[in-house]
């Protein structure tokens, strides 16, 4: 009796562990050109303490696809060398995420113009010396 429940109640487990599991899919996208960007990092962190629990790479229109992510909270990282990373909380539930195209912006936008304000950095009034 023992040993026809035991096989039984391990499928009823391993189905349950299954279900659990779910995909995180979307695209990428350059605000520049409003292009798909290819090769892009897409990691999926814990919040708690930022542990890489899955990712992938994009493929060349821009889409990416993360299967066997438990269900729960957490954080959606886009790394490319050349963009801004993004960063976004999502939480995700028992069926297939599917999350909104996503824009990067170029880091060469990011800083347009720097404005440099130069001054004495060492004022002398009297018989005092003054540092900035």
């Amino acid at each position: 009796m023992l040993k026809s429940i035991l096989p039984f109640f391990a499928m009823l487990l391993s189905l349950s562990t299954m279900a659990q599991n779910s995909e995180v899919k979307g695209t990428i996208r350059d605000t520049s050109g409003n292009s798909s960007l290819k090769n892009a990092v897409i990691a999926i962190l814990t919040p708690k303490d930022s542990v890489l629990r899955n990712f992938t790479r994009t493929a060349s229109d821009g889409s990416y696809s993360l299967k066997n992510v438990p269900a729960g909270n957490y954080i959606l990282l886009v790394m490319h060398p050349a963009f801004a990373d993004y960063v976004e909380d999502i939480e995700v539930k028992s069926t297939s995420l599917a999350v909104g195209p996503i824009s990067v912006t170029p880091k060469s936008k990011l800083m347009e113009a720097i404005i440099l304000k130069s001054g004495s950095p060492m004022r002398i009034k009297g018989d005092t010396t003054i540092y900035t």
